[in-house]
């Protein structure tokens, strides 16, 4: 159809230009000619996108930037077009670019115009221009305005669930979606996944969401495919499935590198950071890190996460409630590799109120690992609390990696404690709860204290930084007992706890008050066995067995040669001490209550 002057005009929907034709053919049809044309001015006023506008968001949905621009024709180079929808196709673009600048400018460039459809068209462009930088309280508030557009109902309502989603309040994104009525295939049912995984249902993630990607796919809905895939590789790595988490940040890559997405470039990177950091590669976390923070200044996700990395970038002091926990909880774990175990406490706890309150159980969990394992030194009790909630939530969903981080935890106050019997059965758990993905570090922290752990296999190393901190990893070259309480040090370290008298059979000196004293073999014998028995006390019997020439015990032969060995014995150490250490009860000896005997001697002295 052409105008006056032989140029194409433009088409309006198909419908009513075949009724524009059919009234032209008519001789009499001026009166319907003007009917059909006013009805094309008002359904384009109302909104109805032209032919072009919806060819342009076809391609760009579909991850095909190339057609969308000659679509658009020569003028998608355009800063600010005559025509709004070509302005906000070219916004489109520039968001898909990445330059998240460039497109606010053109989308706000024409808020003035007076058309429904158009401006849900941007503002749902806003609202992902926004939500590609994790600022989801700016998306959602675009995507809420935007949803009121029948047109563009089911995408407003998805970029409006996945913002509420990313702001915590689950309960919303499911109630909305719920309220949709729609079957669970399509879009919506993806974003349905998405709130699985933000609930922390990893595993129902995963069972659902790869089936609605197909469907996606098949509608060929790449960008929102690529957008809504992420949880899939996060939902993996949460789980310790950490190949199956590559290859679903692979697919993605491939994708974006086909269709020419840059915009998702940062989010990948990011993901890539994580995954890094999961498996114990740091300096590929903080370089994957350092893409995204460069392509994606303005997300406080990144931020944090980078920060948390060691980037010399500040982390954000203010935004949703979301930004503020997920800051606390990063800024936990770093103050744990930092040592600074006060403050990770107290924000590992700010953490957890606030997810448990939102129902994020994932990141509930991961709060009270990090709780759990700032307060294993000064605070066992508490550190006990939180490893019961922390490992009853990960039992029931699966958090693999959480799971073998509260069995080091309750190794490490195990090993503190002096309970080498729990230190043990902390160790062989975690052992079993890690499966195949057993590092070096692992191995490495099992076989200090007796637990055979096979040989380690792979590069990655996801224990090896918690290993390191609970102090898992030292040489147990000695091992120091004091009653009941056993613990492994390495050759040189200081006592757990300060005693009266220790034994150290390695040297063959028994040091009281920090001068070592040489002894007889039976001096030193007899003090480590009261040593070991503590206030549980020795009997005659078991004197004679760790003294006596080697025969039986008969105590009308024996009791006297005994008597004199612990007389001499309480002569020479009484004096140095300063205090009784020895009192006599109806069965044997004992150590005097308030006296501390320990016993430090070589690691393969001592039974395991």
């Amino acid at each position: 159809m052409t105008n006056g002057k032989g140029k194409n005009a433009r088409p309006g929907p198909t419908s009513t230009a075949q009724e524009i034709l059919s009234a032209l053919v008519d001789r009499e049809g001026a009166t319907a000619v003007t009917e059909a044309l006013g009805r094309v001015l008002a359904e384009r006023r109302a909104g109805a996108p032209s032919a072009r506008a919806e060819q342009v968001a076809h391609h760009i949905r579909a991850g095909e930037p190339r057609r969308a621009r000659r679509e658009l024709g020569p003028r998608w180079r355009d800063a600010i077009s005559d025509d709004p929808e070509v302005t906000v196709g070219h916004a489109e673009l520039a968001t898909l670019r990445g330059d998240m600048q460039l497109a606010r400018h053109l989308l706000w460039s024409v808020a003035h115009v007076d058309s429904p459809g158009l401006q849900a068209r941007r503002r749902i462009a806003l609202a992902l221009s926004y939500f590609l930088e994790d600022r989801h309280d700016r998306s959602l508030a675009a995507a809420r305005l935007a949803s009121q557009e029948p047109l563009f109902t089911e995408i407003a309502q998805a970029v409006e669930a996945m913002s509420l989603i990313g702001l915590g309040r689950i309960d919303r994104a499911e109630a909305m979606l719920a309220a949709a009525g729609r079957t669970r295939t399509g879009l919506l049912a993806a974003v349905g996944a998405c709130a699985a995984y933000r609930r922390g249902d990893l595993l129902a993630c995963l069972d659902e969401h790869k089936t609605t990607l197909d469907v996606l796919s098949n509608e060929g809905d790449l960008v929102a495919r690529s957008v809504l895939a992420r949880p899939l590789a996060w939902a993996a790595m949460r789980l310790g499935r950490f190949d199956e988490a590559e290859v679903f940040l692979q697919a993605e890559e491939t994708t974006c590198g086909q269709t020419g997405l840059p915009a998702l470039a940062p989010l990948l990177d990011a993901d890539r950071a994580e995954l890094a950091a999961a498996r114990g590669h740091l300096p590929e976390a903080r370089e994957r890190v350092r893409r995204a923070l460069a392509a994606s200044p303005n997300s406080p996700d990144v931020r944090i996460n980078a920060w948390a990395l060691g980037e010399p970038v500040p982390p954000p002091h203010c935004g949703p409630a979301a930004v503020h926990a997920w800051g606390d909880l990063k800024a936990a774990e770093h103050a744990l590799e930092t040592g600074h175990r006060s403050e990770a406490a107290t924000r590992a706890q700010t953490a957890a109120q606030w997810y448990r309150e939102v129902g994020a159980w994932y990141e509930v969990a991961r709060a009270q690992l990090a709780s759990a394992e700032a307060n294993a030194w000064e605070a066992p009790l508490d550190a006990g609390l939180a490893l019961a909630e922390c490992e009853r939530i990960a039992e029931t969903r699966g958090y693999g990696p959480i799971r073998v981080g509260a069995s080091l935890v309750r190794a490490s106050i195990a090993d503190r404690g002096g309970d080498l019997a729990g230190y043990r059965q902390a160790m062989e758990q975690a052992l079993a709860r890690a499966g195949t993905a057993v590092d070096r570090s692992l191995a490495s922290a099992c076989s200090r204290c007796g637990v055979p752990a096979g040989s380690a296999l792979g590069t990655d190393c996801p224990w090896r930084s918690r290993v390191q901190r609970l102090g898992l990893d030292r040489p147990a070259t000695d091992v120091w007992t004091l009653g009941p309480r056993v613990h492994l040090l390495s050759a040189g370290e200081a006592a757990p706890v300060p005693v009266d008298i220790e034994v150290d059979r390695a040297r063959n000196v028994i040091v009281i008050g920090g001068c070592a004293h040489a002894s007889t073999p039976q001096r030193q014998q007899l003090l480590a066995l009261f040593g070991r028995a503590g206030q549980g006390g020795v009997s005659l019997e078991e004197i004679h067995r760790a003294v006596g020439p080697g025969c039986v015990y008969h105590p009308l032969r024996h009791r006297d040669a005994l008597y004199v060995a612990v007389a001499r014995l309480r002569a020479w150490v009484e004096p140095l001490v300063h205090a009784p250490v020895l009192a006599r009860d109806p069965t044997g000896y004992r150590v005097v209550n308030g006296v501390r005997v320990a016993v430090r001697e070589p690691n393969c002295a001592v039974p395991p």
